[in-house]
């Protein structure tokens, strides 16, 4: 699709203060939110191509500004779900000798699956992760449904909902919320990290708290590009 490029947010280790890796979020001139775009493919069955093609030309891009660290790729489980999606990956990844050790891929919300589809689902989970892909699960502590989810998956970096940014430090409810998520990603070696932090107060109680990682307009705005050299937005 004509019209797609990419915006990088930075994510940030706030333990070291050093930059771990970019979320690729896609853009499309024809559209004035991702959402829309989504929308748009999912109404003309066409998430899969749309989905496919934005993880190679994020790849492509950021492989130009930053390719030794790691990128986080939105994806949506029916994708993952799509009866090509094996052979679309192993072709991707052979054809262009990448390694998939630096690649974050991160389920994004809005999917019910069925049993058999969930039982399906976690099977392609496992076959990523033996092909060496990293697994974020996003907007964990939003629901109950989110922790199931989370206990299934088992992923790698776990990313709690923006809803727990705003306020952080002066909310204490949603500290204790954050200290049982933490907890068990200790327990369970996971990574855990935020999102929309934009106070300087809420990243010094999101380091408090020992998040890992941490993303957001005071740390780094997303810088659109939409060629595979130099920075444009």
């Amino acid at each position: 699709m004509d019209g797609i490029y990419h915006c990088f947010q930075a994510v940030w280790d706030i333990k070291t203060w050093k930059i771990f890796g970019y979320e690729a979020l896609i853009r499309h001139d024809g559209f004035d939110s991702a959402i829309d775009l989504v929308h748009m493919a999912q109404q003309q069955d066409t998430l899969f191509d749309l989905e496919l093609m934005s993880l190679s030309k994020a790849i492509q891009v950021h492989t130009s500004f930053a390719p030794s660290s790691c990128l986080f790729l939105k994806i949506h489980p029916s994708t993952i779900l799509h009866a090509d999606f094996e052979n679309r990956v192993e072709s991707y990844m052979e054809t262009q000798q990448l390694e998939s050790p630096r690649f974050i891929l991160e389920l994004t919300e809005g999917d019910l699956l069925s049993t058999s589809e969930n039982n399906f689902f976690l099977e392609r989970m496992k076959w990523l992760k033996e092909l060496g892909f990293k697994i974020a699960l996003e907007d964990v502590g939003h629901d109950p449904a989110s922790l199931k989810r989370l206990n299934e998956i088992k992923p790698d970096v776990v990313k709690v909902a923006r809803f727990f940014s705003k306020h952080l430090s002066e909310d204490e409810h949603k500290q204790s919320i954050l200290r049982a998520i933490r907890n068990d990603c200790k327990e369970y070696d996971l990574l855990l990290m935020i999102e929309g932090i934009e106070r300087a107060e809420d990243l010094s109680m999101a380091k408090f708290l020992e998040i890992d990682y941490a993303q957001g307009y005071l740390l780094e705005e997303p810088q659109c590009k939409k060629k595979t050299s130099g920075r444009t937005g």
